[in-house]
């Protein structure tokens, strides 16, 4: 008998800022995305609330809807799927200022929908969405709408042109160092050896290790070390018994 998913308390030594005000990243759509409905997103978010509703993802998809997107209301009512149609809802009040493994796959054979927490299904609905060729932006922290900017932390984000299996969601939630591999067209994984302006605009890229060089354009948003390295770790002291 197959042994369940584990709780994985995660912590990570860095992750991508935002500030609520006017962070995001924002890159290319992938061109291996583009004519194909089937897809795969998955990320590491710690977040607060805000005011108003808040946007972690958005991108626009080969499809009959505006977007994909992903957003946390204040009541921590939470929505991934097609902006402006059919998406999956559930709340995640618990996992507020706790890093939470988010994943979502839509299978375009099947049109079912399915959204995941820690490895966990939570929802699924049927949909129906017909591909296209228009290229867009893929935005993270905000979306090119009337909408408000994440306040949090963002660990990784991952995004696959095919449908994982539960038991790939589940790798990837408990090695998220090393996800799978096939069909991976955008992985950004926050450490200071990613992030580095490499065009020579004076802009910071968050540097796209899916090996499609999917590279995120920093605007505003900062790496942050969030655990600290030892300056200096001391060996104990060897205590000698007294001699009889």
């Amino acid at each position: 008998m197959p042994l369940p998913p584990r709780r994985v308390l995660r912590t990570f030594k860095y992750a991508m800022y935002f500030n609520g005000v006017n962070d995001y990243v924002r890159m290319s759509l992938p061109s291996s995305l583009t004519g194909s409905a089937s897809f795969t997103v998955m990320f590491w978010l710690s977040f607060y609330f805000q005011p108003m509703r808040i946007w972690v993802l958005w991108y626009g998809i080969p499809g009959t809807y505006t977007a994909v997107h992903f957003l946390i209301r204040t009541d921590g009512l939470t929505q991934f799927g097609f902006y402006g149609g059919i998406q999956n809802s559930f709340y995640v009040n618990s996992y507020e200022k706790v890093f939470t493994f988010y994943a979502t796959r839509y299978d375009n054979i099947s049109s079912l929908l399915e959204s995941f927490i820690n490895g966990n299904k939570v929802d699924s609905d049927t949909v129906t969405a017909t591909p296209n060729v228009q290229p867009r932006y893929i935005y993270i922290g905000y979306p090119p709408l009337s909408e408000s900017y994440l306040k949090g932390y963002i660990a990784q984000v991952l995004i696959y042109t095919r449908t994982l299996s539960d038991s790939e969601i589940q790798w990837n939630y408990q090695y998220p160092d090393n996800p799978v591999r096939n069909g991976l067209v955008l992985w950004l994984q926050a450490h200071p050896d990613y992030v580095k302006d490499i065009d020579g605009d004076g802009v910071l890229e968050w540097i796209d290790l899916s090996g499609f060089n999917n590279h995120g354009k920093i605007y505003g948003a900062q790496l942050v070390q969030l655990v600290k390295t030892p300056a200096r770790v001391l060996t104990p002291a060897r205590v000698l018994k007294p001699a009889r």
